[in-house]
């Protein structure tokens, strides 16, 4: 993964790949992290910093690998929640704790891969879309203990 100035088109940041295609990149503004998943199953959460000496896969903060059975084709990421949505081929989204890259929950109700995974902050919803158009909208917990669940 590169970054380059926008403006110069000069590389600034190097970051450790996927193996395969990226299927979401986001920023962690707050904690100045770069957020990856990829058709791999992985997810990376880097670190944005300037230091030039370090190789990219010094900058690998956290990860998890075979977060689903199958390809990571969409996810996003909530700094007001604390959390991480991950959609797969294999039917479903799954909720991770962002500090510490730990499923908190896995939400079943799509019978076709999820293609989009929304958090629709502030507010604690989520909404998630399969490939024949079928939209939900998940109620996420208030707390990590409690379960989420499709609002009718």
């Amino acid at each position: 993964i590169r970054v380059f100035d926008l403006l110069s088109g000069v590389r600034i940041a190097e970051y450790e790949s996927h193996d395969g295609e990226i299927s979401f990149l986001g920023y962690g503004g707050g904690d100045r992290t770069i957020i990856s998943t990829g058709w791999d199953r992985c997810m990376k959460i880097h670190m944005d910093n300037k230091k030039e000496r370090e190789t990219s896969s010094d900058k690998v903060l956290r990860g998890k690998a075979a977060c689903h059975s199958k390809d990571i084709i969409s996810a996003d990421y909530s700094h007001n929640l604390g959390l991480m949505a991950t959609g797969s081929r294999n039917h479903t989204v799954r909720i991770w704790e962002y500090e510490k890259v730990k499923l908190e929950d896995e939400l079943k109700g799509h019978v076709n891969e999820v293609t989009i995974v929304r958090f629709i902050n502030p507010f604690p919803l989520l909404i998630t879309c399969d490939n024949t158009g079928e939209l939900m909208l998940w109620l996420m917990p208030d707390s990590l203990n409690s379960e989420s669940n499709p609002l009718p």
